[in-house]
């Protein structure tokens, strides 16, 4: 008998762009959530992840570029791409106003 909730083996060549870690999908999955007010967000971004505001974008900015993340969440990987597209900053410079 199998057991389908385990983790696949992980290859040994897997490369850090192949995966997201747990801190990345922590990442995705708290900007998949809709927030009404900016200091709802910053305080889960502090308490839950534990990172400052700064950290958190900056995380979210490289997360992105890695193919894997749009497999993870695609709804945000496509909405933070498309807004780094138009304002014509790379993902890099993603940071809130």
């Amino acid at each position: 008998m199998t057991n389908h909730d385990a983790p696949e083996p992980v290859p040994a060549t897997r490369r850090p762009a192949d995966y997201l870690t747990e801190q990345e999908r922590a990442v995705l999955d708290l900007e998949s959530r809709t927030w009404t007010r900016t200091a709802s967000k910053e305080r889960a971004i502090a308490e839950e992840l534990g990172l400052s505001v700064t950290s958190y974008y900056q995380l979210l900015a490289y997360v992105v570029t890695k193919p894997c993340a749009a497999h993870h969440a695609p709804a945000v990987v496509r909405r933070i791409r498309t807004m780094t597209e138009k304002n014509g900053r790379t993902a890099a410079r993603f940071l809130p106003s």
